[in-house]
């Protein structure tokens, strides 16, 4: 498991998720919203890890993680020779959000599809947060 260990700036970036949580639970009009919300958080944090392993190894063929960020790359594709950075931010949520929203309406879910772009978009804000606030210090010593 040493190649999936992130850097401490990326496992700090998990640390909002509990408290953004609370928060949809308390305020949310179905506290199942945070499933989803969860869902899109998660998905953006998993794609930020530097993966190379996953991608490149023949035993990860068929594995969830080599799967999101397949798909999450599909979208990113065309904005690939784009100079700016931002463009690539605000489409990083929408992969999230159309995959876990078109399971939810699939299997007829009461929960609302919009929170997981939500959840995306907040990752997305928190991490240039935590890029600005702390510096990349690489991963932890094995």
């Amino acid at each position: 498991m040493k190649p999936f260990m992130a850097d401490r700036r990326k496992m700090m970036e998990l640390l909002p998720l509990p408290l953004l949580l609370t928060i949809i639970i308390v305020f949310a009009p179905t506290p199942s919203m945070c499933i989803l919300f969860a869902f899109g958080y998660i998905w953006n944090w998993t794609v930020s890890q530097p993966l190379l392993y996953v991608q490149e190894n023949i035993r990860y063929k068929f594995s969830t993680l080599k799967m999101i960020k397949n798909i999450h790359q599909l979208f990113l594709r065309p904005l690939s020779n784009f100079k700016y950075k931002w463009p690539n931010k605000i489409i990083s949520i929408i992969p999230a959000g159309l995959f876990w929203g078109l399971i939810a309406h699939s299997l007829g879910s009461d929960i609302p599809w919009w929170i997981c772009f939500f959840g995306s978009l907040s990752y997305e804000g928190l991490s240039l947060v935590f890029v600005n606030f702390f510096p990349d210090d690489g991963p932890p010593p094995l």
